[in-house]
């Protein structure tokens, strides 16, 4: 394996005139500028455009950041936390949250042939998690369900199991009719179902459907795709729907699903693979990808002889692609991977990038419906739209590693600089593909550093949407203490436009009458002094969202008026502006329910001293958070804490842990309200919070997760929360011991 600059100076001398001509056409190869530090194996595209790559019969990982100009063939290498255990040929798959789960592996030095590790991104941590019931992982077949759940068979026998990433749990799925899953690939249709070809019940093929959980007898492969070496080839999904299975012999077949999901489908036996040396040379045990261009690029040869040769495949044809740079390896040694970029990653001990000719079919790509057009760095949104996973499983390996890449990814390319950032996406609605004209979504985080205007685009399967504009800006504020009272208001901020109704103009005027600054904006007639009693309109050249302000009473007695709150040229509603609103303490008009504000009508001013605006804020996010408040009282084993193992953002579960004071199994009552109190008890301890609902919650010995489901909701962002749980101990006085207070801001 090349892992030098000199060694592989030396192997591109070998074949300098093909090399420079494949970098010179789209249509080749290229090396990565900077070699990996160690011997590439598998290859999992993360949800933030990166490339985590494991290191062979090793537990050290890799990540390939592609650079500012979105280039990976430019990338750069860092180190990834190792793994608990080295493997290698293990299962794998990328969840929905964007962590990655492996498990099993056909060999491990240390043992992890029969754990399942997941990595988090985010936090680059490897962390145990739970197993099914059987003992043997080893090579297990598996898949992402629709769902986001993790479905996987047996090796040994027809056992199947599927795992849940929110509880950290396997339950029992229906067995297979047939056979055990050794060496099989089981690959998600574009129905949501699940097709196997058996290997050890060859030439038998079967499909799960997860929504039944229900396995359905499907007519034998028209021809023996396994042959004597019992193994199988990669399964790659076409943009008719079609999925081509390669076989370990001459053969390879179509099945195209049926009409209804679960129904059965059809087979059809394709073209032979072709001969070179007068001996045909197959996919067996190796990889393939479907270009953006709608081919088939797939790995092949003489099952574990070197070298590996690459064609195209269109349905009907193999075509010869260019050799892939360096010394030859065996098919199984590789594994490609489609890239964002719509090129092609080879690891095979070092790493290469084939970049296709072609262009994809417009009909073939994501298409965004709605987005917001103003986003501010480290904020979490959504972006809406159809086929925004792709109409294809993308890449696949013969068995074992789960590299498929139907998920959406999220990136911005920055109209003043070129530069390509991708965001951070996670929880798209669904892990299905090919969902035609329905409109699904994903959350995505806008990473901090660059600003100004971009182009959003969503990628799946190296096939990008047609970009949105969008800015990306920091948060905002208008306010007018820098401008002398008396100061006309009109165009001084590039962000919004004031006006007032015929015969005024907006003002700035001193919050307190008579005072100089801090100053606010009121109406005032043409050249007159400010009576702030009539209208005022902003309007917003791009639309804003998190937008609140204030309304002080510009004689301190109080604001009474209407805002009017337009939407792309149409009303969304109309906000009560009610309160004393004095210049130390204003009435606050939360408008951050509306996402795409353009235009605000402040009306109906009816305090006769009329009303004054100031501290207009938008494009804000509210981070989620919490803190603990007040005091406990102690039971047997001390105060009990009340914490958050999680904070609490919008449309995800919230997991909160309680402490067991006892130590023993008790009952904990858990009280729930919008409003922080003391009130003392004679138990010894204080209510902490008004309560407006309670439940009651067991407690185990030590500490008791709760969780809550967050709806994903932008009204939310801000409201807080108080909680505080009381527990039964008897080593309390009293008989209870009490929580501190827990405090929660909702927010992004």
């Amino acid at each position: 394996m090349i892992r030098s600059a000199a060694l592989r100076s030396a192997a591109a001398c070998l074949a300098l005139t093909a090399i420079v001509a494949a970098e010179a056409r789209a249509d080749g190869w290229q090396w990565v500028t900077i070699p990996p530090s160690g011997q590439t194996g598998t290859a999992l595209l993360l949800m933030d455009g990166r490339v985590l790559v494991s290191e062979i019969l090793s537990n050290d990982w890799i990540l390939l950041t592609p650079d500012s100009s979105g280039s990976y063939v430019n990338g750069t290498w860092s180190d990834a936390a190792d793994s608990i255990h080295d493997r290698a040929y293990f299962a794998s798959a990328l969840l929905r949250d964007g962590r990655v789960l492996i498990a099993g592996g056909e060999v491990s030095w240390s043992g992890g042939q029969n754990t399942v590790e997941i990595y988090d991104p985010l936090l680059d941590q490897w962390t145990a998690a739970s197993r099914p019931s059987w003992p043997t992982i080893e090579s297990a077949p598996g898949t992402v369900l629709p769902d986001g759940r993790f479905f996987m068979g047996h090796i040994n026998d027809r056992r199947c199991a599927i795992y849940d990433p929110d509880s950290d749990s396997w339950s029992a799925a229906t067995d297979n009719p047939r056979s055990r899953g050794m060496l099989e690939g089981w690959t998600l249709l574009p129905d949501g179902t699940v097709l196997k070809c058996d290997v050890f019940g060859h030439p038998q093929s079967h499909l799960y459907d997860s929504t039944s959980d229900a396995w359905t007898i499907l007519p034998n492969t028209p021809v023996d795709l396994v042959g004597a070496v019992r193994r199988m080839g990669p399964m790659i999904v076409r943009n008719d729907g079609s999925c081509i299975v390669f076989g370990a012999t001459q053969y390879n077949c179509s099945y195209t699903p049926a009409a209804s999901p679960g129904g059965i489908g059809t087979w059809a036996q394709l073209a032979d693979y072709p001969t070179i040396g007068g001996s045909y040379v197959t996919a067996t045990h190796s990889s393939a990808v479907l270009l953006p261009n709608g081919n088939v690029f797939c790995a092949l040869g003489l099952y574990s002889k070197a070298p590996t040769y690459f064609f195209g495949f269109d349905g009907t044809t193999f075509t010869r692609a260019p050799d892939a740079p360096g010394p030859p390896v065996a098919p199984y040694l590789g594994h490609l991977l489609l890239l964002p970029s719509g090129e092609v990653l080879y690891t095979n001990g070092d790493a290469s990038i084939y970049s296709p000719d072609g262009a994809p079919d417009p009909s073939w790509k994501p298409a965004i419906t709605a987005v917001p057009r103003d986003l501010i760095p480290g904020t979490t949104y959504r972006v809406e739209g159809t086929q925004l996973n792709g109409r294809s499983n993308g890449s696949s390996y013969a068995n074992g590693a789960g590299v498929a890449t139907h998920y959406p990814l999220v990136r911005l390319r920055f109209e003043n600089t070129g530069h390509v950032v991708y965001c951070r996406a996670f929880e798209p609605s669904t892990m299905g593909y090919a969902t035609g004209s329905a409109i699904h979504s994903t959350r995505f985080v806008v990473p901090s550093g660059e600003t100004g205007p971009a182009l959003l685009e969503v990628c799946a399967n190296g096939i990008a949407s047609d970009g949105v504009h969008v800015t990306v800006r920091d948060p905002i504020a208008i306010d007018f203490d820098a401008l002398a009272t008396g100061t006309v208001v009109t165009q001084q901020y590039a962000e919004a436009t004031f006006s007032a109704e015929s015969g005024h103009e907006n003002v700035a005027i001193a919050a307190t009458a008579g005072a100089s600054g801090p100053n606010m904006l009121a109406t005032a007639p043409i050249g007159g002094l400010p009576d702030g009693t009539h209208s005022t309109t902003l309007d917003f050249p791009c639309p804003v969202a998190s937008l609140t302000f204030a309304a002080i009473g510009v004689d301190s007695v109080g604001p009474a008026a209407t805002v009017d709150v337009w939407s792309g040229g149409a009303l969304a509603g109309s906000v009560a502006v009610t309160g004393a609103g004095t210049p130390s303490v204003p009435v606050v008009v939360d408008l951050t329910a509306f996402t795409e504000v353009t235009r605000l009508e402040l009306h109906s001013i009816t305090d006769v001293g009329g009303v004054g605006w100031d501290d207009f804020r938008f494009c804000e996010a509210t981070t989620a958070a919490w803190s603990n408040y007040g005091v406990g009282w102690p039971g047997a084993l001390g105060v009990p804490n009340f914490t958050c193992r999680t904070p609490p953002a919008i449309g995800t579960t919230l997991t909160a842990e309680l402490e067991n004071s006892a130590g023993v199994s008790t009952i904990a009552v858990v009280l729930l309200g919008v409003q922080q109190a003391q009130l003392p008890t004679r138990k010894g301890g204080d209510f902490l919070v008004l309560p407006l609902l309670s439940f009651t919650l067991p407690l185990a010995p030590g500490v008791t997760a709760i969780d809550a489901d967050l709806d994903d909701d932008p009204t939310l962002c801000g409201l807080e929360f108080f909680a505080q749980a009381l527990e039964l101990d008897s080593g309390a006085s009293g008989g209870l011991s009490f929580t501190p207070g827990l405090k929660l801001v909702l927010g992004n």
